[in-house]
């Protein structure tokens, strides 16, 4: 396979809005449907994250969550690749239904995301740069924005039945455009 090679995005709430506004980008809603299994990491224990296709996408590190004081956890999608979530977050957003199988739902909390039409690579917000092919989404959170390849969104993520003008004007506070 050949190496691909990823545009460097250095403001990506700036590629993002101005996306939107010449629309070319269109936020909609999603929620996750998928389960994970989920172990609490290792401070300093480190992952990273290789797609199916073997595209590495992000190297992380499990660190302390600065709200709760615990390690973050270690998650394995269905897909097969690993990544690190903070404690808190987690706990937010997964509920335990087999503790032996160490297997997790999703609480069914909504995000929003954009489908991007280049091959991009940004810092992450946990410092380490991520790549996103052409195809692939990126979350806008309050407090993050991450990416998540094509083909894996697809298994994890259904689109809600959201007023697209609701998502925009989110969107809209989110990135203050």
């Amino acid at each position: 396979m050949s190496k691909k090679f990823f545009d460097s995005i250095a403001g990506l709430k700036v590629y993002i809005a101005d996306g939107i506004k010449k629309g070319e980008l269109l936020p909609e809603e999603y929620i996750k449907i998928a389960p994970i299994t989920a172990r609490r990491g290792q401070i300093g224990e480190k992952v990273s994250t290789i797609m199916a296709n073997g595209m590495h996408e992000t190297d992380n590190e499990v660190t302390a969550d600065p709200e709760t004081g615990k390690p973050g956890w270690v998650v394995k999608s269905m897909g097969g690749e690993e990544y690190i979530i903070s404690d808190l977050t987690f706990c937010r957003k997964y509920k335990l239904i087999d503790e032996k199988a160490m297997l997790y739902k999703p609480k069914g909390n909504p995000i929003i995301a954009v489908q991007i039409n280049d091959d991009i690579g940004f810092v992450a917000p946990w410092g380490k740069v991520m790549n996103i092919a052409s195809g692939g989404y990126i979350v806008l959170a309050r407090y993050d924005i991450y990416g998540i390849q094509e083909k894996e969104f697809a298994e994890l993520y259904h689109r809600t039945e959201k007023d697209p003008v609701q998502v925009l004007d989110a969107v809209k506070r989110l990135l203050n455009i």
